[in-house]
């Protein structure tokens, strides 16, 4: 599957344009960065081809087929995202990774917790202590959960928004590896700021 924006504009209000004329293309076997200042669209970008905001000029192609001919539904089927403020559940960690649905296999979602838990807080706490009843989280392991969901899902298109913002040094360079290995099966697109992170990665400069 490719994504494509063809002279996409957007504005919130009708008057400042947030995208005006973007052009890109997106696909398999590559990492894919959107780069830019504070309010260049990168993030509008994506609420775009998420579905989440839609009246947009131009077009947004999701595989060959226009965004506005893909049910919300469809979309959702389609994409992963990973949140800079993910939403946690009160739950066990492990059903936060799950969230009831159908992802990877377990035993390949045990590599990647075995990958980058570290300090082995998830193999310890993941099916016996409940978020937010008797299991604190800091920043750091609510993006882990994050990324983990995120890989779980297995869906064709995988979003990373500052995915390391709140990582240490070590699980950061795990997690980079762990993308250069789904970047063969899925559509990996990132907004980060991390330099040690998007350096090497295609950048979509963003530019308002």
């Amino acid at each position: 599957m490719k994504i494509e924006f063809k002279n996409v504009c957007y504005s919130y209000n009708g008057l400042e344009e947030i995208l005006s004329n973007v052009s890109f293309s997106i696909d398999r076997n590559d990492i894919f960065c959107l780069s830019g200042r504070n309010g260049a669209g990168k993030s509008t970008a994506i609420k775009l081809l998420t579905k989440i905001i839609c009246n947009y000029t131009g077009e947004i192609l999701l595989g060959e087929k226009e965004l506005r001919l893909w049910k919300r539904e469809e979309v959702n089927d389609k994409i992963g995202i990973c949140f800079q403020e993910p939403v946690m559940y009160m739950d066990t960690l492990m059903n936060n990774i799950i969230l009831g649905q159908q992802g990877i296999s377990m035993d390949r979602l045990n590599d990647y917790i075995e990958l980058l838990d570290t300090k082995n807080f998830i193999r310890e706490h993941g099916e016996e202590h409940i978020i937010g009843k008797n299991l604190s989280l800091s920043g750091g392991q609510m993006q882990m959960i994050s990324i983990l969901r995120n890989f779980y899902s297995n869906k064709e298109i995988l979003i990373f928004d500052e995915p390391t913002s709140n990582l240490d040094v070590i699980v950061k360079e795990k997690f980079i590896q762990l993308l250069d290995e789904l970047k063969e099966r899925h559509i990996v697109i990132m907004i980060t700021h991390d330099s040690g992170v998007g350096g090497g990665y295609n950048k979509i400069w963003m530019n308002k």
